[in-house]
């Protein structure tokens, strides 16, 4: 999702040129202490979807031609009324003031903020208020005077029965929804796109929870303090309290798989695809840790025997590592949960399933199938790795990403069906399938090149694939590296790729050498 700069005191996105934190108009409106107040407010946990956005912009308009409206309608001027009456007019004018009807309207449903400490011991009243166009939570409170007009009883504690768990769905500007429950309780409570459910696990009953306000809505539910019980319980169960899911998960029904995991070095994320075969389905789940926790990977085993790597080769064979087996899918519905950010590759798994067993399953090691390991030598980036049979391959359909007229990787198809993919294959950048194999396809030539837009001659990749030959054979006369490799339709082919560059083998033959600018330059001094 686009990350877009907004106005501190409207919420609404700069336009070009105004980006001191609020627009001009806004700041003019309030003053310093209300403007705090405001950007309070409109802080935004994370981004909205491209649907609240329009929702908001909607909401905004309808509510202020409404207002000028009726206050156009009470003129004393003929045509000031005539004015109130005609829609477009009003849309027009309204359209230019929505950033600052926003803070104003804001500014008016403000209140002091005071946070409240609340037990699942006794009952729980609330109210709500209706904020742009979305119903938040404004309140909790121990009875309802505390609240005043509007107040609800939103719990009250069963009689022999120990509630333990506090369920929060929030949007991106606060609290829309709170269920007290016990933890044997299932929310059965889908998917809403911008909402995202946290749960707090108080497993004594009695510890408090604190609800922090914003001055108009709800903005977190926390716990204050855990009795010794209570965090006893939590770090025996690894429960991660207020960690958001997209539906209710209670805390303690997820296994918690851990790791800092690398940071990518490059702004465009690699694309990791396995075909299955039909009825073919994830058996085994593992994950991996170097011996000094700063590296992570992943691998799945299907039930057909199939094992997927999603890590880096070489660091595995030059560092120590423990393979974990973490899940064993079956064959019913399985959730898996992550955490991930912006800068971060996929760092936490969690699971709902009972802990995985090694009874009967073989050790995991992507390495053992791997014929070499390339030494890589002028280049700093670390390599994923895909390879293929070629015997009684029919079909194969190559993928080109729209930045680049390279080929990034293929879909090879058998005979039988089966499919196994190379390189990096994004599905939506697929091309035309070709045939392979019969009369003029007995043979395929792959042509590789440098890009030779740096300083010198780097990031060699596939350009071009066809049944003819293509270009020279030998890329020079002393090393190995091919910039046209033959292919036959049998043995095996392999492929390390990132996304800036691949090196691909078959038989005793490699491509062109991977290569980066600066140790190449420093190499040939």
């Amino acid at each position: 999702m686009e990350y877009r700069r907004r106005c501190q005191l409207c919420g609404f996105a700069f336009n070009e040129g105004d980006l001191t934190g609020s627009h001009r108009g806004c700041r003019k409106l309030v003053t310093t202490a209300v403007a705090e107040s405001v950007g309070k407010v409109f802080a935004h946990g994370f981004e909205p979807t491209s649907d609240d956005e329009r929702r908001k912009a909607a909401w905004a308009r309808s509510s202020l031609v409404d207002d000028l409206s009726r206050s156009f309608s009470r003129a004393q001027l003929e045509s000031v009324v005539v004015l109130s009456r005609t829609s477009e007019v009003l849309r027009g004018v309204a359209e230019h003031l929505l950033p600052e009807f926003s803070v104003l309207s804001t500014e008016a449903l403000l209140s002091p903020r005071a946070d409240v400490i609340l037990s699942l011991t006794g009952p729980v009243w609330a109210r709500c208020v209706q904020f742009q166009g979305v119903q938040y939570v404004s309140g909790l409170g121990r009875k309802a005077s505390d609240l005043g007009e509007g107040a609800f009883e939103l719990f009250m504690p069963a009689r022999n029965a120990l509630a333990n768990v506090v369920y929060i769905a929030e949007n991106h500007l606060g609290v829309v929804k709170i269920v007290f429950a016990d933890s044997s309780t299932w929310l059965e409570v889908g998917q809403v796109a911008g909402i995202w459910w946290k749960a707090i696990y108080i497993p004594c009953g009695n510890c408090p929870v604190v609800a922090q306000t914003d001055g108009i809505k709800l903005r977190a539910l926390l716990p204050q303090q855990s009795c010794e019980n209570c965090l006893e319980i939590e770090e025996q169960h690894d429960s991660f309290n207020g960690t958001a899911f997209p539906i209710p998960i209670h805390p303690q029904r997820l296994r918690w798989v851990r790791g800092p995991g690398p940071i990518p070095q490059h702004s465009n994320a690699a694309w990791v695809f396995t075909p299955l075969d039909k009825g073919e389905l994830i058996a085994e789940i593992w994950w991996a840790t170097e011996v000094l926790g700063t590296d992570t990977a992943l691998g799945f085993r299907t039930t057909k025997g199939r094992e997927v790597f999603m890590g880096y080769p070489a660091r595995l064979e030059h560092e120590e590592w423990t393979w974990r087996l973490v899940d064993q899918p079956k064959r019913e519905e399985h959730q898996i949960f992550y955490e991930s950010s912006s800068l971060d590759n996929v760092k936490t798994l969690a699971f709902e399933s009972p802990e995985a067993t090694m009874d009967g399953v073989n050790n995991f090691d992507p390495v053992r199938a791997i014929n070499r390991l390339p030494d890589f030598l002028y280049c700093q980036d670390d390599f994923f790795y895909t390879s293929a049979s070629l015997n009684r391959v029919v079909q194969i359909t190559a993928c080109r990403t729209p930045d680049t007229s390279a080929i990034t990787g293929m879909i090879l198809q058998y005979d039988n069906g089966h499919k196994e993919s190379l390189g990096e294959v994004r599905l939506d950048c697929l091309g035309t399938p070709v045939q392979v194999g019969g009369e003029g396809r007995e043979k395929m030539w792959l042509r590789f090149q440098y890009d030779p837009s740096g300083i010198v001659d780097e990031h060699p990749r596939l350009v071009e694939m066809q049944f003819f030959p293509l270009g020279a054979v030998s890329d020079t006369e002393t090393v190995a590296w091919y910039t046209c490799l033959e292919l036959s339709w049998e043995g095996q082919l392999e492929w390390w790729w990132n996304p800036q560059q691949c090196q691909v083998f078959y038989g005793d033959k490699g491509s062109l050498e991977p290569r980066d600018a600066d140790p190449w330059l420093e190499a040939a001094r």
